[in-house]
């Protein structure tokens, strides 16, 4: 990576570090393994991917079960 200067608007440059710690934060948030979640988010919508579904990975009706 090239390590020469780069010049940047001052009334930018505030913000700029800001936005680059923000980032570093998030990534090292993502990093972290989260113990004790929850592979899914809500229960209903987990169980809806679970019914069974047809070749083109359509729902089945009442009549095709």
């Amino acid at each position: 990576v090239d390590e020469s200067p780069l010049y940047v608007n001052a009334k930018q440059f505030h913000n700029i570090l800001k936005r680059r710690l923000a980032r570093q934060r998030l990534e090292d948030a993502l990093r972290l393994p989260s113990e004790g979640k929850k592979p899914y988010l809500h229960e209903s919508r987990h169980n809806h991917t679970r019914k069974p579904r047809a070749p083109g990975r359509r729902l089945l009706t009442a009549d095709e079960v």
